[in-house]
């Protein structure tokens, strides 16, 4: 990223024009695997919903248009746009009422890879969890998720 900004960008370069470059450019770093696409098709063609909560800025708007995630959900909670926050009950629950209509909570998996923000909030609302691990360990002793899974592909066995 560092190389991209200095050779787009000079000295003489606002901050309003740096702004306005890092939110067209931004979104369009992102790409997803194959396998996630995979894992999602599979959920969409069993008519298991899904949606994404993200806390995030407004940009994150962009990035799930940008990677094509608004082509395969049509529930996407921004935080900031919501003025809610994971690891907030709240913003559970809002996800839940858009999703899973009329379904309670302890039916919903919400999967996550931040162990605060996703995991533990998401059992307070009443969920049940799977942890994406990207390898790291478990990092909090009073709490564990009720799944664990190196990466979203890896999903794939629970849906099983």
């Amino acid at each position: 990223m560092e190389r991209v900004i200095s050779r787009s960008m000079t000295e003489r370069t606002s901050a309003d024009e740096l702004e306005i470059w890092w939110d067209r450019n931004y979104p369009r770093v992102f790409v997803l695997k194959d396998s996630v696409i995979r894992v999602l098709k599979v959920l969409s063609s069993t008519g298991i919903s899904w949606g994404i909560v993200s806390n995030g800025s407004p940009l994150q708007e962009d990035v799930v248009q940008s990677v094509g995630l608004d082509q395969m959900t049509e529930t996407v909670i921004i935080s900031s746009l919501v003025n809610i926050g994971k690891p907030d009950r709240a913003i559970f629950e809002l996800a839940a009422s858009k999703v899973g209509i009329g379904v309670e909570l302890s039916q919903i998996l919400f999967v996550g890879d931040n162990p605060s923000a996703d995991i533990v909030g998401a059992q307070t609302a009443g969920m049940k969890t799977a942890w994406v691990s990207g390898g790291r360990e478990w990092s909090l002793a009073d709490a564990s998720p009720d799944f664990i899974v190196e990466t979203v592909a890896d999903l794939a066995r629970l849906m099983a």
